[in-house]
């Protein structure tokens, strides 16, 4: 359906296209605002669940850490237990009896790195800053200085991922546990639907501990995540943001882990996020848009019919008014428009002292052209008149049929009564010249009574002093005109 140039300008001609328009414009607004609204709330759904899913994920995980953390207390305060009054000759065949396929190593070191004994043989730690990322070597150092339980972050070794706890013994020695990480069975076990899942875990002062995938072991962070982890005290909590181990914005959550200074996260790319929520509504969407379209569709047509409808309204209504106004035989204003004008031209003379006249013009010898010719013929007459009269005046004065063969001419534009006068005379020479019929006895004259003043009237005073002006004319011999001044 396709509305022309032409026709989109009637819609705002007509009062009926141009509320149709309007009243579907302000309901296709409010549509538009209602699926803005539905999608706006919908991506808030599904971006709240996703966060309660990674909240979720990272607390029962932060669970877990804390548990692997408490096993490894337990077993290093198990063998510590059982070294003690033990010479350092002991220490491997007590490693063998804790030793499991998820340990890499049990060692005991000195504060400087040094390894006195381990299980199996040849474990070494990260002290060399040309082989392990510096963070790793100082957390490293640091761990082997301190008095308590301590993590050192996740590294490689001989190929593996691995990381180590570290136990006070006394005299500066310390006993270590080398495992690998409990990210991957943890990550086993979360069942989210997304390629770009991640986990970790971070410490509070923004140094990566462990993480799948693992770019970012052992890096300060400088993300949404660390600083909320220095900036807070929450114990979890989800965020959306960029994430400076990936370079790209992330929504997480994170679960601080208790008994450390550790925090387990679980993060996805918002990227990816966006890319399934619009897959997830691109039904909708083209719903919506089909329905736009079928809306726009159905109001063009609607307007068309509309437009065709208020065309043909228009054009009845016009050739009603015609009708009311003109003569339907001569096609000049008849008496009702004659009455109209009339009284618009005594108001103005009333009011602004102006000057007005009437004539009033009676055809000589019609009626005998009716009865001998025929009607077809004093119609014919009568619209030959007419064209006659109207040729005879000017563009703004008014000719009208107010009878059967009765005619008025009413104008304002005249200067004396010599105007008046050549008018009359134009006019009857006009309608002595035409020849009906070649019996002289049945062509026409015209009869005219002329009133006019500067003052002041009535309607009916003018019309009275014509119509006795008209009379007089016949009492003359007709053909002829009177005129009179009021």
């Amino acid at each position: 359906m396709k509305i022309s140039k032409r026709e989109f300008k009637l819609i705002f001609a007509y009062k009926t296209t141009r509320y149709i328009f309007i009243f579907w414009l302000i309901f296709n607004i409010i549509m538009l605002v209602s699926f803005i609204g539905s999608i706006i709330a919908l991506y808030s759904y599904e971006l709240n669940r996703t966060k309660l899913e990674l909240l979720t994920a990272a607390r029962q995980s932060s669970s877990l850490v804390s548990k692997s953390i408490q096993s490894n207390k337990y077993v290093l305060f198990a063998i510590k237990k059982e070294l003690e009054n033990k010479p350092l000759s002991k220490a491997t065949s007590v490693f063998k009896e804790f030793y499991n396929k998820d340990v890499e190593y049990f060692a005991i070191a000195k504060q400087n790195g040094t390894v006195i004994a381990s299980y199996p043989e040849g474990f070494k730690l990260p002290l060399d800053s040309k082989i392990y990322p510096n963070h790793i070597v100082d957390v490293a150092k640091e761990c082997l200085h301190t008095n308590s339980y301590c993590i050192v972050p996740s590294y490689f070794y001989k190929g593996y991922l691995t990381h180590f706890v570290t136990f006070p013994l006394g005299n500066k020695t310390f006993l270590i546990k080398a495992s690998a990480p409990v990210l991957q069975s943890i990550k086993d076990q979360i069942f989210l639907p997304y390629k770009s899942l991640d986990l970790g875990i971070i410490r509070n002062d923004g140094l990566m501990q462990a993480n799948i995938p693992p770019e970012s072991i052992g890096k300060i962070q400088t993300g949404i995540l660390s600083k909320i982890l220095k900036n807070t005290k929450e114990q979890y909590g989800s965020y959306i943001g960029y994430s400076s181990a990936y370079k790209t914005d992330k929504i997480g959550a994170f679960s601080r882990i208790d008994g450390s200074n550790l925090t387990f996260f679980v993060s996805i790319k918002k990227s990816e996020f966006l890319d399934r929520f619009l897959a997830s509504i691109s039904l909708i969407i083209a719903i919506a848009f089909l329905g736009a379209f079928a809306s726009l569709i159905t109001i063009l047509w609607i307007l068309d019919k509309t437009i065709d409808l208020e065309e043909t309204k228009r054009k009845y209504e016009k050739g009603i008014e015609y009708l009311a106004y003109n003569d339907i035989l001569t096609h000049i204003p008849n008496r009702a428009f004659f009455e109209h004008r009339f009284n618009q031209m005594i108001a103005g003379l009333n009011r602004n002292q102006r000057k007005v006249c009437l004539m009033l013009l009676d055809l000589d010898g019609f009626k005998k052209i009716n009865d001998t010719l025929g009607h077809d013929s004093g119609d014919n007459t009568l619209k030959t008149v007419a064209k006659v009269f109207k040729s005879n005046i000017r563009a703004h004065d008014t000719l009208a049929r107010i009878g059967g063969d009765e005619f008025a001419i009413l104008t304002d534009s005249f200067e004396d009564q010599k105007d008046l006068e050549m008018i009359a005379k134009r006019i009857i020479k006009s309608i002595n010249s035409l020849i009906f019929t070649n019996n002289m006895d049945l062509n026409i004259g015209v009869s005219i009574g002329i009133a006019y003043t500067t003052h002041p009237q009535t309607k009916e005073a003018i019309f009275k002093a014509a119509d006795d002006a008209l009379y007089a004319s016949k009492q003359k011999g007709k053909n002829t005109y009177t005129i009179v001044r009021i």
